[in-house]
């Protein structure tokens, strides 16, 4: 988990979603190194924004976060 000084992270890592980013060569550095889960742009765009988004909340709310 991320620390800014002595400030706590606002939000846990397994509560985060790094969705749409297009650089698929950054998605996979980020993996592995961070327990944020991904959905690549091209994962996003073949599953088609809309379910891919809703399978993200889904995801999110099956974590506990009430919020999105």
């Amino acid at each position: 988990m991320q620390q800014f000084g002595d400030r706590k992270p606002l939000v846990r890592e397994e509560d985060a979603v790094l969705f749409g980013a297009r650089d698929e060569g950054d998605l996979r550095d980020f993996e592995g190194r961070s327990n944020i889960r991904t959905v690549g742009f091209a994962q996003a765009h073949q599953r088609g924004a809309k379910e891919a988004a809703r399978e993200t909340v889904a995801y999110l709310r099956s974590h506990g976060v009430d919020e999105v």
